[in-house]
């Protein structure tokens, strides 16, 4: 199945003349940089995306627009459309996304998705960080969902500085902060381990960005005893910790912008509830550009994968760009992870059901 965001290039690319001239007319001021677009591209044209373009008009119309806007987002965000037999369908009541694919060519906080959500989530990081803050409620339940484009929350003067930076100098909640002043927790360990508990709970510390299982793009259906996947996983892993974007990085967007694989994205709940509601089918979540304005605003960057084994991190530790990188290896009773993984139906290869390997696994 094709993802959003492929979807979402097909019905801008079949659309009329009309639409064409307008979407030509917003650029003319040069609002978008070409390297900027060039990255928008780099995710929205994919191969599914060129050959669909290739089909009959007909068949683009049918095939691809009307499953783009049918598509049922989570919590009621863009409902699905019912058809009925005379060919005419209607959208039950429901709220529609607060920009078009078309604002993509703007730019400014009020006019651009990206924009809009980048500030949103900065904004609401001042309330989060700033010392008023309450700490009696977890985060995921303070912080607000985008639903109104011409309200945007407030943020707070002056911005509190940051206390969660390392380095001797001084940043400003809402800042784009470089690799070595954030600080970087690794959780490794394998299945079964009650690490996606404990990554939730540090998910809920102040200013945290947390990537849950962002190897499971690189390792999805495959063995785990091959060196080039090996050192793809630690660049895709380094780069994120950096706020880095690059060929892994694209690939985790779009792996993760697949519906069946948004959960890998709803973990990051502060900047989930930012995005979801910008652009139809969730597509700003996994644009180049909106990860580029969110990723570096967090002090605290927190990534749990069981993909990893432990030796592998050793790599991680000898990056000079990770100075600041912690890692926690969390252990479970094997007892406990094969009686856990005895219910599971993925789990019956050796990789998965052998305790020999779950032992070599953790050293």
């Amino acid at each position: 199945m094709s993802s959003p965001l492929a979807l979402s290039v097909a019905a801008l690319k079949d659309d009329s003349h009309h639409r064409r001239e307008k979407l030509s007319a917003s650029t003319a001021g040069g609002s978008m940089s070409a390297a900027e677009e060039a990255e928008v591209k780099r995710v929205l044209f994919e191969a599914d995306v060129q050959k669909a373009s290739s089909a009959p008009p007909s068949k683009r119309k049918t095939g691809i627009r009307n499953r783009l806007f049918s598509m049922q987002q989570h919590g009621g965000m863009i409902a699905p459309r019912i058809v009925h037999n005379k060919g005419k369908s209607r959208r039950p009541p429901g709220l529609k996304a607060l920009f078009s694919f078309l604002d993509l060519r703007q730019r400014g906080a009020m006019t651009n998705p990206s924009d809009f959500g980048a500030t949103h989530v900065a904004r609401t990081l001042q309330h989060e960080l700033s010392k008023e803050a309450s700490s009696t409620q977890l985060a995921e339940n303070t912080w607000p969902f985008v639903k109104q484009r011409r309200k945007m929350v407030k943020g707070v003067s002056p911005p509190p500085r940051h206390s969660l930076t390392t380095g001797e100098k001084e940043y400003y909640v809402g800042e784009q902060l470089p690799p070595e002043a954030a600080r970087h927790i690794l959780i490794s360990t394998t299945w079964r381990s009650g690490s996606s508990f404990f990554g939730e709970v540090l998910a809920q510390y102040p200013g945290a960005y947390y990537s849950y299982e962002p190897l499971h793009a690189t390792y999805f259906q495959r063995q785990f005893d091959n060196d080039t996947l090996r050192a793809d996983a630690l660049r895709l892993t380094s780069s994120l910790f950096r706020c880095d974007y690059d060929d892994g990085v694209l690939r985790y967007l779009r792996h993760a912008s697949k519906g069946r694989n948004n959960f890998l994205w709803q973990n990051n709940f502060r900047v989930w509830k930012a995005c979801q509601n910008l652009l139809p089918a969730k597509a700003a979540c996994f644009l180049p550009l909106f990860y580029k304005q969110t990723c570096p605003l967090f002090p605290v960057r927190v990534i749990k994968t069981v993909r990893m084994r432990v030796l592998e991190t050793a790599a991680l530790l000898d990056d000079p760009r990770l100075a600041n990188l912690k890692i926690v290896v969390l252990v479970r009773d094997p007892r406990g992870v094969m009686n856990s993984r005895s219910a599971m139906e993925w789990c019956k290869n050796d990789q998965c059901a052998n305790v020999d390997v779950i032992c070599e696994h953790l050293r």
